[in-house]
């Protein structure tokens, strides 16, 4: 009986720390924290951050202190890091030329145009003396 309750005691224990046996304990952790990173790096913080570097360009801008062209480039980080997972998700999603059907545009049908018909012959050349000399 010692032994059944040693066993019955082991299968409360939860087995389940790692999902894999082959995957190292410490990837979840990893994964977690650089999830955390992104969240932090593109969430509700980095919008504030944006916006308070927004106002203190302007204020800048108005002082006379910073340039137009540095503020420009600060605005256009601030879009750039806001806008960088849907830039990258917009690029993730763009279809793989290599493993699509090749589709083959074909040039419309020129209508058959019947030959013209001959014409008649030249009787006079009005530039035949132009080109000698003294006439």
């Amino acid at each position: 009986m010692a032994t059944s309750s040693a066993i019955d005691e082991l299968m409360d224990i939860p087995l389940a720390m790692q999902d894999s046996l082959f995957e190292p304990s410490g990837a979840s952790s990893l994964e977690s924290s650089a999830s955390w990173l992104g969240s932090i790096m593109f969430g509700e913080i980095a919008l504030t951050l944006c916006v308070i570097a927004v106002v203190m360009i302007g204020l800048a801008m108005l002082s006379g202190r910073i340039s137009l062209v540095r503020s420009g480039l600060t605005v256009v980080g601030c879009f750039v890091l806001i806008g960088a997972p849907g830039l990258a998700a917009a690029l993730m999603s763009v279809p793989d030329r290599s493993q699509s059907r090749a589709v083959v545009i074909l040039p419309p049908q020129a209508e058959q145009i019947p030959p013209r018909p001959e014409l008649p012959p030249v009787r006079s050349d009005p530039y035949a003396g132009a080109s000698l000399p003294g006439n």
